[in-house]
């Protein structure tokens, strides 16, 4: 799944679920803000933290397989 596609996670818990991402099974890609192109980690950090922040728990594949 790419990152940004992680999003719909937020949806889930404005509607009461409780939201687990698994960070490592996301990726994304460089992507361009302001005549700037931002690294596809520095993207996907962000994303994550944001998530995880106010959405729900963000884990390692070898966490949430545990």
């Amino acid at each position: 799944m790419d990152t940004s596609g992680c999003m719909p996670h937020a949806v889930s818990y404005d509607q009461g679920y409780n939201v687990t991402v698994v960070e490592d099974a996301a990726t994304t890609r460089d992507a361009e803000f302001n005549d700037m192109i931002v690294p596809a980690n520095h993207v996907h950090a962000a994303f994550m933290s944001a998530l995880g922040f106010a959405y729900g728990k963000i884990v390692k594949a070898d966490e949430y397989l545990k």
